[in-house]
């Protein structure tokens, strides 16, 4: 079992960005009170899998975009290296002809053999075996990618017989797999980061109560919004770079998203001015700054990197500079919704007043950035940390930010839609970044 364990946790790795651990603090296993400072409640996570979080699982991570569909299906020499190996669809697959040679490929061909392959010695093709599928293959049933697909099926279910299941045609089927026909072929082989992703869930739920046992820790009570909040909400969500996921506990309940909104703005500032214009304001190094202490700059006279406050506070003065406060905050956050594929993402506007309200550290830091020049020409403080507090204020939920991981290391590229919303040049910066960027003194 800890064979078994220690191979889950490194594959879910595979999902953030390896060794940079400011994302694993934003999205992908996002926990639901990442804001409300558990310590207690996450160090026997994070000693379990912090240790096998290496630098090696990004080496040979393939970007899933739109010039990236691939077709082909795992060899055997792929099946002798991966741990997670699905063998339950070996009988599924094994009815389907050899396409490895993608060239070689027939949708028309393919139609056939799904048909063949799923109504197992009956005359037609179950509807539920057909759901089944794509719910094993980590898929989900709102996944844009199987709408068209999709939309067919519930019109088909408003009359549902008493058997509680449909029977398919060989035509029934092929008129709902053919407008997302690529995507139905990669359900059938499993084609997919983690092919047994059945398994792997298992192993992640066993974790999530694991942790969930943990009672330990205390909400954070700066202000009163985050202080009423409980501190027995938990939850883990994941998606991985091709769209598989998966979600246990509180999950779909919005939490503001405070620091851990840092590394996103940092890529979206960098996305849209340039590396080497961001760091004109900003360093690239480890900070010796504590939560609440002073702040030191580094050798050139900058705050030491994007994600501690100071940083933070740089960062958000270089988004969209041109444009209004109102329209810099909505352009952000339509950035944020593109991230997650049009997952919940909002604005808690108490959280906002409170937040300001008890900002005096965050605008002696400020007055103390302008004094030494560390701003751009121009900036207004005050519309500044505006800007700052708000994003600091937004809301997701544990199961968006986990879509927002993976399209960050999926290079830009929205696993569930194929939109690209950064460069790949800001993947790799992200994970070029020290792991160390996100950690106090």
């Amino acid at each position: 079992m800890s064979s078994l364990l220690h191979t889950a946790v490194c594959q879910s790795w595979l999902l953030l960005l390896g060794h940079f651990y400011a994302i694993l603090s934003v999205c992908c296993l996002f926990v639901f009170l990442a804001q409300q400072n558990l310590a207690r409640m996450w160090r026997p996570f994070i000693t379990s899998c912090g240790l096998i979080a290496k630098t090696r699982l990004l080496r040979g991570l393939p970007i899933v975009g739109p010039h990236h569909l691939q077709f082909k299906s795992a060899s055997a020499e792929d099946f002798q290296h991966v741990p997670f190996v699905s063998r339950s669809h070996d009988k599924l697959a094994s009815h389907l002809a050899d396409d490895s040679n993608m060239c070689d490929f027939n949708y028309g061909t393919f139609e056939v053999q799904m048909f063949e392959a799923l109504r197992d010695g009956q005359d037609s093709v179950s509807l539920c075996h057909l759901l089944r599928e794509i719910k094993n293959s980590g898929l989900r049933r709102d996944d844009p990618r199987l709408a068209e697909s999709m939309a067919k099926i519930e019109n088909l279910t408003t009359d549902v017989p008493e058997t509680g299941d449909i029977c398919l045609s060989l035509a029934d089927l092929k008129n709902i797999i053919k407008d997302n026909i690529v995507m139905m072929r990669k359900v059938l082989f499993r084609d997919f980061v983690i092919q047994q992703f059945t398994e792997f869930c298992g192993v992640v739920d066993e974790i999530y109560w694991a942790c969930r046992a943990n009672a330990g820790g205390q909400v954070s009570a700066y202000v009163p919004q985050l202080s009423r909040q409980s501190k027995d909400m938990w939850g883990v969500a994941l998606c991985t770079i091709d769209g598989q996921r998966h979600a246990i506990g509180d999950v779909g309940i919005p939490f503001t998203i405070h620091a851990g909104g840092r590394p996103i703005n940092y890529a979206l500032a960098v996305n849209e001015l340039g590396e080497d214009l961001v760091h004109q304001y900003v360093g690239q190094e480890p900070s010796d700054e504590t939560i609440a202490g002073l702040v030191h700059l580094d050798g050139n006279g900058k705050p030491q990197n994007p994600l501690i406050n100071a940083g933070a506070l740089i960062i958000a003065s270089l988004l969209h500079p041109a444009h209004n406060i109102d329209e810099r905050f909505e352009t952000v956050t339509a950035q944020y919704r593109k991230l997650c594929g049009g997952g919940p993402v909002s604005f808690s506007n108490s959280a906002f007043l409170a937040e300001r309200d008890v900002a005096d550290h965050n605008y002696a830091l400020g007055y103390f950035l302008r004094h030494h020049k560390c701003f751009p020409a121009g900036v207004d403080l005050h519309e500044t940390m505006d800007l700052y507090l708000q994003l600091c204020s937004v809301e997701i939920t544990a199961d968006s930010g986990a879509v927002i991981a993976a399209a960050l290391a999926n290079g830009g590229f929205c696993p569930i839609t194929g939109q690209q919303v950064c460069d790949c040049e800001v993947y790799v910066l992200l994970c070029s970044s020290p792991r160390c960027f996100l950690m106090y003194s």
